[in-house]
């Protein structure tokens, strides 16, 4: 499992960004599928 501050870190270089390929190719995590949870689960909070 991944930590929240773990999490949150990929969320915000997403946001950054706007490329899932660059966080994964940067942070070396998460898959594509996960980070698209987490981006839901932030936009909701």
């Amino acid at each position: 499992m991944f930590s929240y501050e773990e999490r949150l870190k990929a969320v915000k270089f997403y946001l950054k960004y706007n490329s899932w390929m660059a966080v994964i190719n940067e942070l070396g995590y998460p898959n594509r599928a996960y980070l698209k949870q987490w981006i839901e689960e932030k936009n909701i909070n």
